[in-house]
């Protein structure tokens, strides 16, 4: 039975029991009696209020027990237009899958440095001169050296290749040359020393038949080594820019036009811009701002300097 029900017996029974004692009990009038019974009512009916505000499910409107019908917010049933999202259930620990692994894209490979020959390396520790850069090899003559290369052109004017003050310096590669790369022009310098030393054999490429019967040149450089073809023997003074490092393919054309002009004999090979040249230069016996040149073509190549042709 239902809070409402129980309420209205309740007032029923107290009501037909005042009217039924009440009067014999007692000698009221009918007013008190009436009163009475009003105020039980009033008991009672406040009672139920309390029940039914307590209990939740009915409440007092006048003089009536309404039973409200359900809100339009109240919980959606099964049928209700508008579904509540069904929660994805969480996994259990066995449901759980293993984790994938991350597959990240491998690195590129940091480029590997080209290693420098060990010949080079051993003649800087047996010299102490980390300025060893390559060795040249002349045939026919006793030009066999080593190669240094400062931040100038100007101290292996006067240092030996142990750094030592000396007359006759040393032999030594232009300060704008670079043996990471492959230049078109690469240019060696060295005195004409009287005691036959330095790059004073190149004179012996003044007479023809020495320089076409010694017409091949080797170099090695930090990572390779290399064997040129020499296409011209001249004697210049410095107005002409043989010796130019960091060129563009008009500028070396005009060098090597100049060099072949210049040259006294004619060695059949052609030079072209997209070629390599390796160039000799020494003083001249002639006056003091003349020199002697001799350049040869790269014919041979196995530098391993990264990026090498």
């Amino acid at each position: 039975m239902g809070a409402s029900a129980a309420v209205i017996a309740a007032a029923a029974f107290l009501i037909r029991y005042l009217l039924r004692r009440l009067p014999k009990a007692y000698s009221f009038g009918p007013p008190q009696w009436v009163i009475m019974i009003a105020g039980a009512v009033v008991v009672v009916l406040g009672v139920g209020f309390a029940v039914s505000k307590t209990g939740g499910q009915n409440y007092y409107e006048g003089t009536a027990l309404i039973t409200p019908e359900p809100s339009a917010s109240a919980a959606p049933s099964a049928t209700s237009a508008t579904a509540s999202p069904t929660p994805t259930p969480s996994p259990s620990p066995a449901q759980t899958p293993p984790p994938s692994a991350s597959v990240s894209p491998s690195p590129s490979p940091e480029p590997t440095e080209t290693p420098i020959l060990p010949e080079i390396l051993a003649a800087r520790t047996e010299y102490g001169n980390g300025d060893i850069v390559g060795y040249l090899d002349v045939p026919g003559t006793n030009i066999q050296y080593y190669i240094t290369q400062a931040a100038d052109n100007d101290f292996y004017m006067t240092h030996d290749i142990s750094k030592r003050a000396s007359n006759a310096g040393w032999l030594f590669l232009d300060y704008e040359n670079d043996f990471t790369r492959q230049d078109k022009n690469t240019i060696i310098y060295g005195h004409n020393m009287k005691a036959k030393i330095m790059f004073h054999e190149l004179r012996n490429f003044l007479n023809g038949d020495f320089a076409r019967g010694n017409r091949y040149l080797r170099l090695m450089t930090l990572y390779g080594e290399q064997t040129y073809e020499i296409f011209a023997v001249f004697e210049t003074d410095t107005n002409f820019y043989y010796n130019l490092v960091n060129i563009d393919d008009g500028q070396f054309g005009l060098i090597l036009d100049t060099m072949n002009a210049k040259s006294l004999f004619d060695f059949g090979v052609e030079v072209h811009t997209g070629d390599r040249i390796l160039t000799l230069s020494t003083c001249s016996n002639l006056p003091d701002d003349s020199r002697l040149v001799v350049a040869g073509k790269l014919i041979e190549n196995d530098w391993a300097t990264p990026g090498a042709d």
